[in-house]
Formats: C-alpha cells, sequence, structure tokens
C-alpha cells in the first residue's frame, strides 16, 4: 500500500522523542530531590577539542532543564593513563557524584583501561564490560545511551517490535551488538551486518527496521531500503558539499521508499543526551538504595 504521509510526517524528530524522555525524567528527579538527593553527573576529559567542548556546553543545559547537575572534570591534554585512572578512582568514592561520563577523545591505547576503571555503579552509558555482561543476561543496570535512543526512536513509530525484521549495519561494541542484545529481548528477529557482508543491499532490503551506523556520508541509498521500512541513521559525518553534517543514509533518496527515518542533524543525537540524562537518575535511585541501612 502506498504510503500517503508527507515527507515531514515521514521524519522522526529527535527533539520530540527526547522532550518526552526529559519530562519523565523531570518527574524522577523531582522523586529523588524530596528524598535529599541532588543527582549529580560528572564529565571527565582529557585537553580542549571543540566538537567535545560543545557537547559538554549541551550536556549543561539540558541537563539544567531537568535539575540535574553537571560537574566538569578537565585534565591536561597530556594527562596519562594513571592520571584517568586515579581521577576515576576519586569521583568513584565521591557519594555526591552518581554517574560518570568520560568523554572522548580518549587515546586509542588507553580507551579499554579507562573504560574499564569506571565503576559499574557510575557507568552512565552503559558499556562497562560488567553492565555490557548485564544487558546480555537481560538484567541491564541502565540503557546504553546511542542503542537506547535507538530503540526510543523506533518504538515512537512502532507499536510492537515482536516478529519485526530489524537489520543493523554496525557491529561494535557501543551500537551494533548491544542494540542486538536489546532487541532480542523486544524479541524482534535480528540481523547485524558490516560493509563485508556479501549482498549488504539484499540484507538490508529484507528489513522492517533498518539502522545504519557506518561512518560515510550518505553510502546508503534507495537500494539498500524496503518498502515501508523504519529507517534509524546513527551516521554523523562532515558533508561532502561543505554543507554542515549529514548522514549515512541518502535521506532523500531513502524517503522514496521508506515510511519513517530519522534525519541527520535532529534525529539520533537530541535522543541519546536525553537518555544519558536520564541514566544519571537511575544510577541515583539504585545508589540511594544500596546505601539504605538494612532493616
Amino acid at each position: 500500500m502506498q504510503d500517503t504521509k508527507t515527507r515531514d510526517e515521514r521524519l522522526i524528530l529527535g527533539r520530540e522523542v527526547a522532550a518526552t524522555i526529559e519530562r519523565r525524567a523531570a518527574t524522577k528527579r523531582d522523586e529523588l530531590v524530596s528524598t535529599g538527593v541532588q543527582p549529580t553527573l560528572a564529565v571527565l576529559y582529557r585537553g580542549e577539542h571543540g566538537d567535545a567542548t560543545s557537547y559538554r556546553k549541551m550536556i549543561k543545559q539540558r541537563a539544567g532543564r531537568i535539575g540535574i547537575d553537571v560537574r566538569e572534570v578537565g585534565l591536561d591534554g597530556e594527562a596519562p593513563q594513571d592520571k584517568l585512572i586515579d581521577t576515576l578512582r576519586q569521583l568513584d568514592a565521591d557519594q555526591s557524584v552518581h554517574a560518570v561520563l568520560v568523554q572522548n577523545p580518549i587515546p586509542a591505547h588507553m580507551r579499554h583501561a579507562v573504560g574499564q576503571a569506571l565503576s559499574p555503579e557510575k557507568d552512565v552509558e552503559g558499556l562497562n564490560a560488567t553492565n555490557l555482561g548485564k544487558l546480555m543476561l537481560d538484567e541491564p543496570s541502565v540503557m546504553p545511551s546511542t542503542p537506547g535512543a535507538i530503540l526510543a526512536l523506533i518504538e515512537s513509530r512502532l507499536d510492537t517490535l515482536v516478529g519485526k525484521r530489524v537489520t543493523i549495519i554496525n557491529r561494535s561494541a557501543t551500537v551494533g551488538r548491544p542494540l542486538s542484545q536489546i532487541l532480542l529481548s523486544k524479541r524482534a528477529t535480528v540481523t547485524v551486518c558490516s560493509t563485508a557482508t556479501v549482498d549488504l543491499p539484499g540484507e538490508a532490503r529484507r528489513a522492517e527496521v533498518l539502522v545504519v551506523a557506518i561512518g560515510k556520508p550518505r553510502a546508503i541509498g534507495a537500494e539498500y531500503i524496503g518498502d515501508g521500512a523504519v529507517v534509524i541513521d546513527v551516521g554523523i559525518n562532515a558533508d561532502p558539499s561543505g554543507q554542515g553534517i549529514c548522514g549515512d543514509v541518502d535521506t532523500e533518496a531513502a524517503l522514496t521508499r521508506a515510511s519513517a527515518i530519522t534525519p541527520v542533524p535532529g534525529g539520533v543525537g537530541p535522543v541519546t543526551t536525553a537518555v544519558l540524562l536520564e541514566n544519571v537518575l537511575a544510577l541515583a535511585q539504585m545508589q540511594q538504595v544500596n546505601r539504605a541501612p538494612a532493616g
């Protein structure tokens, strides 16, 4: 059946989904404050980087709307791994800090050790090995922020994921792998692909929901999209034409076949931040329960 929705109606706007999450988060924040807990996120970063600085500013603005405090913890751009880990341990011991975000860029040779030094109880992105293991067992402490955003965007357009064919073109530990577990828990039928997948366009076209995160501007055209598919474009790339940023999907081409698609910018990004802030509150609630006296 031909889709009669207009172009604008088929765009899944992140700000609308994020607003719903933020309203829910504000209620949770008020509940915590009423018990004497001021939810606080610490953002640990190494050196000044333009995009990272802008992201911290955005986090603070949106956290302020909900009522979450944000503490910026900056280290010298040449700070060694030991300094990062020592700082994480200090934040772990500080009971006034409920969640910690280790902000990229972190050098590749430090990333694993630093990530695993972060306490699972304060891992706001849900990507510590312990938290990923809990996700595998369907017992997540918090939803990994980008996969959680993708789920929220999909569920804004679909009543259920039960039995839906979902294809993810990404196999990373931050997007594809955790997202596949989340979708399996929703009883979707999940296929995880990479750029090495044989007949990738054919695999993608079979999907009722297509999630793309490959880091190549407008690499996914109409030949990858099944009729009526919901498309989630996670990519953020410099637009080759020099006009700002663009996604991994050619949006205009995809709209000739898709029933819904996230734009770039304005799709996944705002929702990822909203999920991250809601995770601060979830971690604060868990810590409150764990610190309550027995009996």
